[in-house]
């Protein structure tokens, strides 16, 4: 769902925050896609899944890095979902 807004917009777009939300449609692209591999992670119960404070910041996490596009991460997202899907489907 996350390729619907992200949908044609430049690299310049896609990293801007105009609106309340201090994060852009690439970054939470790319938390989206972080998100998906931790819960998967956790649910099943792999090492390394997600395990933060409370009080612990992962806002630089979420900021694409220089040579990170749009498009890499629309298609990282895509990857981190069908991992998702097939990990439910393996242990239904």
């Amino acid at each position: 769902m996350l390729r619907i807004p992200a949908y044609g917009l430049t690299e310049e777009q896609g990293r801007a925050t105009p609106s309340a939300s201090r994060l852009s449609i690439a970054e939470l692209i790319k938390h989206a896609a972080r998100c998906e591999r931790g819960w998967t992670a956790l649910a099943l119960r792999r090492s390394g899944a997600l395990q933060r404070a409370a009080d612990e910041s992962d806002d630089d996490e979420f900021q694409p890095a220089p040579g990170e596009t749009l498009a890499g991460l629309s298609a990282d997202y895509e990857l981190a979902t069908g991992e998702t899907d097939e990990a439910v489907l393996r242990h239904r």
